[in-house]
């Protein structure tokens, strides 16, 4: 995809990568960028004077990655591991977002540009649906004593695409306590 630019100003830069595990097995298509010039140096609408990322430790190098299907995505820093880092995100992935992350961790990520825009991924097993990333184990812990008394109130009532999402939703619960 072509870099947009307005008077000198680089935008954000976004590539898309298509990904297969193998003919009629997981397909999806994934779009990573970068901010550019211009969204780094955006002025806060709230504090006049400073940047609307605030402190944020963000530069031109962070990758964003966004998984097209599920709409859902995070942003990593390429000269750490990528998989590693997705551990802090709960976020909504098929199952090829996590191999592909481990492939473009092996990239030169400089110039996303020049990445192959079809990338083979062999050895994904096939899946119809993605699942939602955990996060960091004290997430749960964050829940406070009342809201977990009003779910497990709630959940054995509720209908559920999958039952075992119930069991998973009380374990998580249970080992907030």
């Amino acid at each position: 995809m072509r870099q947009h630019q307005r008077r000198g100003v680089v935008l954000m830069r976004l590539y898309l990568f298509e990904a297969s595990s193998g003919w009629a097995k997981n397909y999806g298509t994934f779009a990573v960028g970068r901010l550019g010039s211009e969204e780094l140096r955006q002025e806060s609408a709230y504090y006049p004077g400073s940047s609307a990322l605030g402190q944020r430790k963000y530069d031109e190098r962070k990758l964003w990655a966004m998984d097209m299907v599920t709409c859902e995505g995070a942003a990593f820093d390429p000269k750490a591991d990528l998989v590693s880092q997705l551990e802090r995100h709960q976020i909504w992935v098929c199952v090829l977002y996590e191999p592909f992350l481990r492939w473009l961790g092996q990239q030169d990520l400089r110039d996303l540009s020049i990445l192959p825009r079809k990338v083979d991924l062999p050895d994904v097993p096939p899946a119809l649906v993605g699942y939602r990333r955990t996060g960091p184990e004290h997430f749960h812990g964050s829940i406070s004593g009342e809201a977990r008394a009003f779910l497990r109130r709630l959940l054995p009532t509720t209908r559920l695409e999958i039952p075992s999402q119930v069991h998973q939703i009380l374990g998580a619960l249970e080992g907030g306590r």
